[in-house]
């Protein structure tokens, strides 16, 4: 008996449900806790979530509206979630299919812990050119666009593909004190392409990008704050905030504004960090109870209550068994595959026992009539891939995943459309 049903108008609690608002529709569900004792894989599970969780509750400021063709909020939250637990899940079960063991495996939130430690999160989506960061080991506090080697506005602007008024949102975190606080701390500035005369007159493409004291020169908006940049015609426009402090992980979102909608790049976090909590100790503290604590709202995406498994989900256990299970109806398929490419990828897609695959390439929803799943597929150019599972005439949601050719002068994600 499914225990998600759909209802007319409301929000909030009601006999121990929730109601709330999903894809414009207002859904109820019941939220049951999982019995103790909890196994390891319910308890693996749930440090995933929290841990994906915990990144989303630091980087909000920026990630509840990074994705283009969704609203900001509830949808951009659940697309974050979806592909982002989807990614450490499959990393998760890719490393111990390697006899990888837990305690070298690393960045995770122990469970109860308000921490944040980067992983290679998705921090946006859209169809602007990516531009691509680096980190070097010989210079820990920036960040680096390896592309831009000249200090004028033209000069950035050609090297990333980009126009005159685009935006460039440089996102930096810093390690300094997350193994003392459990956590990492983030950083952003936003640099609009449109240098600005005093008289507010536009200036010329070719004056400077820099001024001499590592500020943007000429900002139509000054809002680098504590950020500097710097550009070293080996390594490419550096980055970063305070320039003290070791910079972790890094990325930059393009945003255009174009027919009054906002048009987004799509950047994943570039890290290089591996001293944050061991999965291993995670489980152990969970174990041990003393890092016990676990949310309704963890079990709800854990569970699948209405979530597609996003990028690459590997479920570690099966979602439909065991106490605090909810279903609501078919389960949505899985799909694998690297998001990012140079060349190409095998893209692979699971769902469940009996159920057919029908999946689009274009963009557009599935349905029974659409391309049907029989093997892996190989994706040689830059897509967006829906899918649906269809068992006894029934359809689960739709799992998205995009997938982006990486070239040296950023990619244009053809066919997009909002998940």
């Amino acid at each position: 008996m499914k225990t998600g049903f759909w209802l007319k108008g409301g929000k909030g609690k009601l006999a121990g449900a929730t109601v709330y608002q999903q894809n414009g529709e207002t859904v109820m569900r019941e939220v049951v806790s999982p019995t103790n004792p909890k196994t390891e894989k319910q308890i693996i599970q749930r440090i995933v979530m929290h841990t994906v969780m915990q990144s989303y509750s630091k980087m909000k400021d920026i990630c509840d509206h990074s994705f283009e063709g969704l609203k900001k909020g509830q949808p951009t939250m659940a697309y974050f979630m979806s592909q982002n637990v989807g990614f450490l899940r499959q990393k998760v079960a890719e490393q111990q299919a390697q006899g990888v063991a837990f305690d070298a495996m690393y960045n995770f939130v122990p469970l109860g812990l308000k921490g944040f430690t980067p992983n290679q999160y998705q921090v946006s989506m859209g169809s602007l050119p990516r531009v691509d960061c680096t980190l070097h080991s010989d210079d820990e506090a920036k960040g680096f666009v390896p592309a831009v080697k000249a200090n004028t506005y033209q000069a950035v602007i050609d090297a990333l593909g980009l126009q005159r008024g685009d935006q460039l949102t440089f996102l930096m975190i810093d390690g300094n004190s997350s193994r003392s606080f459990g956590q990492c701390n983030f950083h952003f500035c936003r640099v609009i392409l449109d240098p600005t005369n005093s008289d507010h007159s536009q200036a010329a493409l070719s004056s400077a990008f820099l001024d001499g004291e590592g500020k943007v020169n000429l900002p139509s908006v000054r809002n680098e704050g504590n950020f500097t940049f710097a550009i070293d015609s080996t390594k490419g426009l550096s980055f970063t905030y305070n320039g003290s402090l070791t910079c972790v992980a890094c990325a930059v979102i393009v945003s255009r504004k174009m027919n009054d909608k906002w048009l987004r790049s799509t950047a994943y976090l570039t890290y290089a960090f591996a001293e944050e909590y061991s999965l291993g100790e995670c489980i152990d503290a969970a174990q041990s109870g003393s890092n016990s604590q676990i949310y309704a709202a963890n079990d709800a995406y854990l569970n699948n209550a209405g979530q597609s498994g996003g990028a690459g989900h590997t479920d570690l256990t099966d979602p439909n068994s065991g106490t605090g299970s909810i279903t609501t109806g078919v389960a949505a398929p899985t799909i694998g595959g690297e998001g990012a490419f140079t060349t190409s990828t095998q893209v692979t897609m699971s769902g469940p026992d009996g159920a057919e695959i029908r999946y689009t390439t274009d963009g557009s929803t599935p349905t029974a009539s659409s391309t049907l799943y029989t093997e892996p597929i190989t994706v040689s150019s830059s897509v967006t891939l829906k899918a649906i599972a269809i068992k006894d005439g029934q359809s689960s949601e739709v799992t998205t995943k995009q997938f982006v050719k990486n070239t040296s002068g950023g990619d244009d994600p053809s066919g997009f459309e909002g998940a």
